[in-house]
């Protein structure tokens, strides 16, 4: 998944910085394809791309992930395009304030879910999660408090940090993230006894193993803590994100002093397992994911038209014929809105319009793909004008939808030999057989528009996508009865529309009917417009090709194998594991075995079939 990460300042080294790059870090290490953005670039966007994590190379994202009222403006001045989830940190200051622009929200805390919900704004608490791997236990902390690690930001804190310490006979490592930039933060935690901080720091503290007291005085809040931290009083501690505003207690010196005798080593653990099973980045990015994914389904990515696909059963190659079709599109369209599917949905695809529409039975094919389309026309989340594409079509060039003028090859020949040679002569192979009877379903559909007085040029030949204006089609089909006849859908419509009015395309439209090579594929494909192929091109190198021509996944797809199905499986077991990723491996490689992709996919959760996947997908790393 194609997946922008955004805060406003990542220069500093402060909550939100750090749960950027904590969750930038968990999404790389699941294999998503991650970038950043960010306002002010520092000491957290350096460690961020140290990751191999890029700055924001382009506008379309599956999905985005953002903090801070400024970023999200910028982001929508900008043009980004993708579900956005704003996370919001705060409750109090203006900059953590609800964006009206974001299409979804995260509260890292109830307090934070309280303020939203007086907006009227519903988000789900997902608590700021903490890498337990990189915060973990090196050193327990002594029996006696010797050594205290202040993460205060103030002055006044620490002066008063220091007054207590000093009163129990203990000494103090300030750690102030305004003077004391340090990154391995995690190994000055492990050289103390006891943490004091607000928020953020009081988790990398537990996650340490080390008793917490919250406590701090900040620019946007006075002096406050909410005390020594207990396994008792933490939910009500993590209900305000430990922020001192629980109690709003105004500690001064003896009160701090009172709240550091409750130290005890043997709260260690306590800690450390609340971290683990609350605090823990893996499950707070699973739960964030999970929430996202309600948005993603039903964006619509904005533009000004559709590209609709009429989908069959007749894949031999788990449907991803239509997976670079779109990728074409969304690389080379750029009046994009968005994707829609008639008929099967591939279950890799997200963020469609799918309208479900079973073939029905005793009519030509012709006339199930016209009840389809019709489908689409009468669907109000369609575009009023809008691309007619095959799965097997792609874009091979930038192109807006004026260029969609509708696209032929000329008048209708009425020869098939002349016809057959011409289908040859342009798809560079003689192996080509002739296609069964549509020549003759052309010719019938020519004869008739004469008939009509209308003209016969052959859009079908052109084999390219087309534009189609709703209303329109619906009321030129509504006068041909496709139903008890072989007429050619492309054919009708673009002879008869007074929108769309036509140009010739011949030599502009590669057709790859049978096997090439890449270098014959590179040249064949220069200076066109778009492409068609059938299965018999799909040979290894052509679909090598079909990669290194399109290797970025379109916002459409959730999950994107590798070429090389030993690759792919071998990174399946590095990632972890995941059931839907593992049946769409499977389905991708072997589409042809029906009877395992039905069984993995309705015996979702089922421990014998994530153990019989798994077995599967291992059988092939031998």
């Amino acid at each position: 998944m194609k997946i922008l990460v955004a805060n406003r300042h990542l220069s500093g080294l402060g909550g939100s910085e750090t749960f950027t790059y904590t969750l930038i870090a968990e999404l790389v290490r699941l294999g998503h394809q991650v970038e950043y953005y960010t306002l002010f670039k520092g000491i957290t966007s350096e460690k961020i791309e140290s990751l191999g994590v890029r700055f924001s190379t382009g506008r379309h994202y599956e999905l985005i992930l953002a903090a801070q009222i400024d970023t999200i403006t910028a982001l929508r001045e900008w043009k980004y395009t993708g579900p956005l989830i704003q996370i919001c940190h705060g409750a109090v200051t203006p900059g953590e304030q609800p964006h009206p622009e974001a299409d979804g929200y995260i509260a890292i805390s109830e307090e934070v879910k309280n303020h939203l919900q007086k907006k009227g704004i519903e988000a789900p608490v997902i608590l700021n999660g903490i890498d337990c791997r990189r915060f973990n236990i090196t050193r327990r902390p002594g029996k006696k408090l010797k050594v205290i690690a202040s993460l205060a930001q103030s002055n006044e804190a620490n002066e008063i940090i220091a007054e207590a310490a000093a009163q129990v006979d203990a000494k103090v490592i300030v750690l102030n993230k305004y003077t004391d930039k340090i990154w391995e933060v995690e190994k000055e935690i492990n050289k103390a006894d006891l943490v004091i901080s607000l928020g953020r720091g009081c988790y990398e503290g537990m996650a340490c193993g080390r008793p917490v007291v919250v406590f701090d005085k900040r620019r946007y809040q006075p002096q406050l803590g909410d005390g020594y931290v207990t396994p008792q009083n933490f939910p009500e501690m993590v209900s305000h994100n430990c922020s001192g505003r629980w109690k709003e207690w105004h500690m001064n010196v003896d009160d701090l002093v009172n709240e550091l005798q409750k130290y005890s080593a043997s709260d260690s653990r306590a800690m450390r397992e609340i971290a683990v099973s609350q605090l823990n980045i893996q499950y707070q990015t699973e739960k964030i994911l999970d929430y996202a994914r309600l948005f993603m389904d039903h964006y619509l990515y904005p533009g000004a038209v559709d590209v609709v696909y009429v989908l069959g059963k007749g894949s031999t190659w788990g449907d991803n014929e239509i997976r670079f079709s779109i990728r074409s599109f969304h690389k080379y369209f750029r009046d994009l809105r968005n994707v829609v599917v008639v008929g099967e949905r591939p279950y890799f695809l997200s963020g469609v319009v799918h309208i479900p529409y079973p073939d029905r039975d005793g009519v030509n094919k012709d006339a199930r793909m016209m009840l389809k389309i019709l489908a689409a026309c009468k669907d109000d989340r369609v575009s009023e004008n809008f691309v007619l594409c095959t799965d097997d079509t792609l874009l091979l060039t930038p192109l807006s939808f004026s260029d969609f003028t509708g696209w032929h090859e000329g008048p209708i020949l009425y020869n098939a030999e002349v016809d057959l040679r011409d289908h040859k002569k342009a798809v560079k192979n003689e192996q080509v057989q002739t296609p069964s009877d549509w020549f003759q379903f052309v010719y019938n559909t020519g004869m008739e528009l004469q008939k009509r007085g209308l003209p016969d040029n052959n859009y079908d030949k052109a084999h390219s996508p087309q534009p189609i204006n709703k209303a329109e089609f619906i009321s030129i089909l509504s006068e041909w009865d496709m139903i008890n006849n072989h007429y050619t859908i492309s054919n009708i419509y673009n002879n008869s529309s007074k929108i769309f009015q036509g140009r010739r395309i011949s030599g502009k439209n590669l057709k790859v009917y049978g096997h090439a090579n890449l270098s014959q594929l590179d040249d064949l494909a220069s200076e066109k417009i778009c492409m068609n192929y059938n299965d018999r091109a799909l040979n290894d190198d052509f679909k090598t090709w079909l990669y290194k021509s399109l290797p970025d996944p379109s916002p459409f797809e959730v999950f994107v194998t590798d070429p090389s199905r030993r690759v792919a499986v071998q990174r399946w077991f590095e990632m972890g594991c995941d059931y839907d990723a593992g049946v769409v491996i499977f389905s991708h490689f072997a589409p042809k075995n029906q009877r395992l992709i039905r069984y993995f996919t309705l015996k979702k959760g089922d421990e014998n079939s994530q153990k019989k996947l798994k077995n599967t997908l291992r059988l092939w790393l031998l």
